[in-house]
C-alpha cells in the first residue's frame, strides 16, 4: 500500500524507487571513499592554525586568535596522545601555550602566564570567570542550536547542529529535537510548546521572515536556508523578551555565518541538493562577504525516472556583505531569494496541482558603538512574496472543482535597537515600524455529489470569488532591563507596546508586560522564573481567503508562566527541568482536514472543518539531561509530559498536534576524522476522528456517526536516524563523505486515514485505510571545503 506521504514525495516528482534506484552508485561512492586505505599522516611541520582548525571540525569547539597562534607557528613533535584535548594540549605546550575552559565545550588558546608551569595534558581547565551582566541569561526557554555560545544553557553547539541526521539537508531540523516540540517528521514546521506552526516567530540577522519556507502548501519540507550559511540559532520556546514580539509562541532566531579570517569554500552535492558557498574578508579585515546558493535536485531525479506524477524544483540564494570604516562603525546589507516550481498529481490522476512560489529579501543596516557602554543597530528591509496556485480536481460521479490562487505581499520594515551596558544595570529599547501591502485574486468551484464520500452527506455547489487587496501599517516599541539585585538574584523587566492599522480602521493597542527572574543557589544550581504576555495579530498574507474569509480577526494574546531549574551534575553533566503553562484567549478560528493533512487541495476536501475554540491552553513538564565532555563523545536524553487543548463548547479539545509524552535522545561521536551520531524521536500518537456507520432513526437508512473531533489517536510515533560522516584532509582542503538513513528501522508512522463505505452484500461496510509517513529516507552526498 502506498502511503500517503510518500504519494506527496512521488507529487514532489520522486517515484517510490528513486531514492533505491540512485543509492546503489552513491553508496558505492562513498564506501570506496571510506574503504580506501588512508596512511596516518603526521602533523609534525603543519600549522598549529590548521591543526586547531581540524580538531574545531572534529566538535571540540576551539577559539583562538592569530595574535596568540601566528600562521607561522608549527607542530614540532609527534604528538603521543590518542586525540581530543589532550591532544591539543601537548601540541601547545612546546609554544608556551594553554588550552582554556571557556565554557560548556568550548575552549580557548591563551598564552601560559610568566613563572607558570604549562599545563600538562591531564590537568583539568582552568575556571570560568564570573560573565558579565549582559551575558547573564535570565530567560527561561532558552536554546542555543549553533554558534559558539558559551553560557551553561548550550543545548547543541554548531558542529552538533551539522552533524544531526536530517531529511532533506534541513538544519531547522534541530529545532525538533528540543524538549516540547512537535513535529510530523516530515515537515520542517515545528510546533512548539502547544503552538500552531504560525505562532512561531523566525528571525535572519535582524529580519523578521515571511513564509521562510520552500513548497509551503506541501507541509512545507524544507526552509529556505542552507545549513553551511547558517552561523548560529537561538531558539526560544517561551518567556521571550520584549524584543520581540507578533508572535506567541517561540522565536527562532538565526544570525548569518561569521566570515573566516581567510577566504573559505565549501562545495557539496547530496540526493537533495547541490550547494556551494563562498567567504572572505576585504579592505585589510575591514569588510567581510558572503555568498550562498542551493539547488534542489528532485526535478532532475523526476526526469531520470521518467515520473510521470510530476515534478518539483526549488533553489535559494543567501547574499552578505558588511564594512566597517574604523572598529565602532559598521555597515551591512544582505539578500535573501527564494524560487520554487511544483507541478504534480496524485497517483490516480484525480486531482493536479501546479504552483510557483518567489521570496525576494532585501535588508541593509547600521551598528554604531558610541562609547561609555551605548550601542545601536538600524536596519532597512524590503520583502516581497509572490504565491500562485492552480489545480484542478475531477473524481466522476463524486466531485469536481477547480481553483486559481494568486497573492502578492510587499513589506517594509525600519527597526531600531539600543543597547546599553552598565556596570549594574543592562538596558535595551528600540521601535519599529512596518507597512505592509497585500493583493489577492482567489477564484474556486467545487461540485459535490449528495451521499458522498458519506450516506447521508449533502450536496454541495459553491464558488468563491475574493479579491481584497489589504493595507497595514504597524507599530512596535519597546524597553527592558537586566538588573543585578545582588545575593545570586538577577532579573530582566521589560514592556512593549504594538499597534495594528488595517485599511486605515484603527485597531486596538496591544501592552505586553514580562518578567524573567534568575537566583543562583549555589554556582551548580539555578532556578528561574517568567511570566508574559504575548499577542500576535494577523500578518497581511495570512487571510484565509482559500476558505472564504477577507477580513482580518483581532490579535490573539498568550500569557506564558514558566519555572526552570538547572543543576550541573559535576563536570560533564547538566540537567535541565522546565514547567510552563500557556493561557491562550481571542483565539482565532482556523481550518484543517479532519483524516488527512496531506492534500494537494485541501480547501476543496470534504473532510475540511472550521475549528473555533473560545480559548485554548497549553502545559507541560519538559527534562533534558545531557553530557557534553572534552573527549569525542556527548549525548542527551530529554522527555516532556505536555497536553494541549482548544475550549470548544466548554469541552476539553485536543488539539491536532497533542502528545502526552515525548523522549528525545542523541549520541554523537566526533573524532578528528570519523562522525557518528544516532537520534532517537519518539512521542505519542497524535489525536484523530474517527467516524463510524449507523442508522438514521428517522429514515432507517445508512447514515455516517462523524464522532468526537479527535477523540482517537494514532498509533505512537518512532523515528530512529543515523548518520555517518568520514573526513580527509587534503592538499587542497577537506573533502567530507556522509551517508544517513532516517526512520532506520522502516517504523510505519500513521499520518492519516482515508475513509470509502462499501457495499458488501445487502451490509454497507466503512473501509478504513490508515496511511504512514516516510521509511527508510536515505541520504548520503560529499562536500569539499577549501
Amino acid at each position: 500500500m502506498a502511503t500517503a506521504a510518500g504519494g506527496m514525495v512521488r507529487g514532489m516528482g520522486i517515484s517510490p524507487g528513486v531514492g533505491w534506484r540512485c543509492v546503489p552508485s552513491l553508496l558505492l561512492m562513498v564506501c570506496l571513499l571510506w574503504m580506501s586505505p588512508v596512511a596516518a599522516s603526521s602533523l609534525v611541520g603543519r600549522s598549529v592554525q590548521d591543526v586547531l582548525r581540524e580538531f574545531s571540525g572534529s566538535g571540540l569547539n576551539i577559539i583562538f586568535s592569530s595574535d596568540v597562534v601566528p600562521p607561522d607557528l608549527t607542530v614540532q613533535t609527534e604528538v603521543a596522545s590518542p586525540g581530543g584535548v589532550a591532544a591539543v594540549r601537548e601540541i601547545l605546550m612546546a609554544h608556551g601555550l594553554v588550552l582554556i575552559g571557556v565554557g560548556e565545550g568550548v575552549w580557548a588558546v591563551a598564552r601560559a602566564p610568566a613563572g607558570h608551569a604549562v599545563v600538562p595534558p591531564t590537568a583539568a581547565p582552568a575556571v570560568v570567570e564570573t560573565p558579565t551582566l549582559v551575558e547573564i541569561v535570565v530567560t527561561t526557554s532558552r536554546y542555543a542550536l549553533a554558534g559558539s555560545e558559551t553560557d551553561s544553557r548550550t543545548f547543541l553547539s554548531q558542529h552538533d547542529v551539522r552533524a544531526l541526521p536530517r531529511f532533506a539537508d534541513e538544519p531547522l531540523r534541530a529545532v525538533q529535537h528540543l524538549p516540547g516540540s512537535a513535529s510530523s517528521g516530515f515537515s520542517a514546521l515545528t510546533h512548539l510548546r502547544g503552538g500552531a506552526y504560525d505562532e512561531v516567530l523566525m528571525v535572519l540577522d535582524g529580519l523578521p521572515l515571511n513564509e521562510p519556507f520552500h513548497l509551503k502548501h506541501l507541509l512545507a519540507p524544507v526552509s529556505v536556508l542552507d545549513a553551511e550559511a547558517i552561523g548560529s540559532i537561538d531558539v526560544s520556546s517561551g518567556g521571550f523578551t520584549a524584543q520581540y514580539g507578533d508572535r506567541m509562541s517561540g522565536v527562532i532566531d538565526i544570525t548569518p555565518l561569521e566570515t573566516p579570517a581567510e577566504r573559505s569554500t565549501v562545495l557539496g552535492l547530496s540526493l537533495f541538493h547541490l550547494n556551494g558557498l563562498s567567504a572572505g574578508r576585504f579592505a585589510d579585515s575591514r569588510g567581510q562577504w558572503l555568498l550562498s546558493a542551493r539547488r534542489s535536485n528532485l526535478d532532475v531525479l523526476a526526469e531520470l525516472v521518467h515520473s510521470k506524477v510530476g515534478s518539483a524544483g526549488y533553489s535559494d540564494l543567501l547574499g552578505r556583505i558588511a564594512w566597517g570604516p574604523d572598529e565602532d562603525t559598521l555597515f551591512f546589507a544582505g539578500t535573501l531569494i527564494a524560487d520554487d516550481d511544483f507541478d504534480g498529481n496524485t497517483a490516480d490522476g484525480s486531482e493536479r496541482l501546479s504552483a510557483t512560489y518567489r521570496n525576494r529579501y532585501l535588508w541593509g543596516g547600521w551598528r554604531q558603538y558610541w562609547g561609555s557602554g551605548l550601542s545601536s543597530r538600524a536596519i532597512l528591509a524590503l520583502t516581497d512574496i509572490d504565491n500562485k496556485r492552480s489545480g484542478r480536481m475531477d473524481k466522476p460521479g463524486r466531485q469536481s472543482g477547480w481553483l486559481d490562487d494568486d497573492r502578492n505581499l510587499d513589506v517594509i520594515i525600519a527597526r531600531l535597537d539600543v543597547e546599553h551596558h552598565g556596570q549594574r544595570l543592562y538596558t535595551r529599547f528600540g521601535g519599529e515600524a512596518r507597512e505592509s501591502h497585500g493583493r489577492y485574486r482567489y477564484r474556486s468551484n467545487l461540485v459535490r455529489e449528495p451521499d458522498w464520500p458519506f450516506p447521508g452527506d449533502p450536496g454541495v455547489s459553491m464558488t468563491r470569488d475574493l479579491a481584497p487587496e489589504p493595507e497595514s501599517h504597524q507599530f512596535a516599541a519597546y524597553v527592558s532591563s537586566r538588573v543585578w539585585l545582588g545575593a545570586g538574584l538577577s532579573a530582566e523587566l521589560g514592556l512593549r507596546w504594538d499597534k495594528q492599522v488595517y485599511d486605515d480602521d484603527s485597531g486596538p493597542r496591544e501592552v505586553s508586560p514580562r518578567i524573567n527572574l534568575m537566583y543562583e543557589l549555589s554556582p551548580a544550581t539555578r532556578l528561574r522564573a517568567a511570566w508574559g504576555r504575548f499577542w500576535q495579530s494577523q500578518a497581511v498574507n495570512e487571510l484565509q481567503v482559500e476558505d472564504g474569509i477577507d477580513t482580518f480577526y483581532d490579535a490573539q494574546r498568550a500569557d506564558h508562566f514558566i519555572v526552570s531549574l538547572e543543576q550541573a551534575l559535576g563536570e560533564r553533566f547538566g540537567l535541565r527541568v522546565e514547567a510552563y503553562v500557556k493561557d491562550y484567549d481571542r483565539v482565532q478560528p482556523y481550518f484543517e482536514n479532519l483524516y488527512d493533512p496531506v492534500q494537494l487541495l485541501p480547501e476543496l476536501e470534504p473532510n475540511r472543518v472550521r475549528v473555533a475554540p473560545a480559548s485554548s491552553r497549553a502545559r507541560g513538564v519538559e527534562l533534558l539531561l545531557r553530557q557534553r565532555d572534552a573527549g569525542p563523545w556527548s549525548w542527551w536524553l530529554s522527555y516532556a509530559w505536555s497536553r494541549v487543548t482548544d475550549d470548544i463548547g466548554g469541552r476539553a479539545v485536543p488539539r491536532s498536534w497533542d502528545q502526552r509524552h515525548g523522549i528525545g535522545a542523541g549520541l554523537r561521536y566526533a573524532g578528528q576524522h570519523w562522525e557518528f551520531t544516532l537520534t532517537d524521536v519518539f512521542h505519542t500518537g497524535w489525536p484523530t476522528t474517527r467516524p463510524d456507520l449507523g442508522l438514521d432513526t428517522t429514515s432507517g437508512l445508512v447514515a455516517i456517526d462523524s464522532g468526537e473531533r479527535n477523540a482517537s489517536r494514532y498509533r505512537n510515533f518512532n523515528s530512529l536516524d543515523f548518520r555517518a560522516l568520514r573526513r580527509y584532509r587534503l592538499q587542497a582542503g577537506t573533502l567530507e563523505a556522509f551517508f544517513e538513513l532516517g526512520n532506520m528501522l522502516g517504523q510505519r508512522n500513521q499520518c492519516c486515514t482515508r475513509y470509502e463505505v462499501r457495499v458488501d452484500g445487502a451490509a454497507a461496510v466503512l473501509d478504513r485505510d490508515v496511511e504512514h509517513w516516510l521509511r527508510l529516507i536515505p541520504n548520503l552526498g560529499v562536500s569539499w571545503r577549501f
